[in-house]
């Protein structure tokens, strides 16, 4: 995902996923990679569900998260 100035925002990773064009829910019980795309918030794990319309992520199972310092800062509420 990018930008409108063209930066690289996120890359999300995942090698097995369903999405549900018509519910815009995308699952799968398989791994998941997120990062932005400066690499300082990175978070994995295995089995996800992703609600397009709540942007909202849940991942269900060895999850990690890491973020660096500095890494939230000029977001958009």
């Amino acid at each position: 995902m990018y930008n409108p100035d063209g930066r690289l925002e996120w890359v999300v990773n995942a090698p097995e996923c369903i999405y549900d064009t018509f519910k815009g829910v995308a699952n799968s019980p398989g791994h998941l990679q997120v990062r932005t795309g400066d690499g300082k918030f990175r978070t994995e794990g295995d089995g996800f569900l992703w609600r397009q319309s709540e942007q909202k992520l849940n991942i269900s199972n060895n999850v990690c998260t890491v973020i660096e310092n500095g890494a939230l800062m000029n977001t958009k509420q």
